[in-house]
């Protein structure tokens, strides 16, 4: 849910609200564009560990919300 782009380039045939889940492959492309978007959102001309570190938080928390919505909180939605 998070970039849905998996749907937007038509590998789904299906367009129900609860379509089948994602692969973990799709997930972690999903996180590194996330990761991508932070690195550069982030940062200020030169490479420290604060910059370092606030990738891997939003890289990690990204995945992980894939991952609970994904492979979790949707099965106990579906009936």
């Amino acid at each position: 849910m998070m970039l849905d782009l998996y749907n937007a380039i038509g590998k789904r045939k299906s367009t129900v609200w609860f379509p089948n889940s994602k692969s973990y492959l799709d997930m972690i492309i999903d996180s590194l564009i996330i990761a991508g978007i932070t690195f550069f959102s982030s940062w200020n001309g030169t490479i420290d560990l604060n910059s370092i570190l606030i990738v891997l938080k939003a890289t990690g928390l990204s995945f992980f919300v894939q991952l609970s919505y994904e492979k979790g909180v949707k099965k106990l939605t579906k009936k």
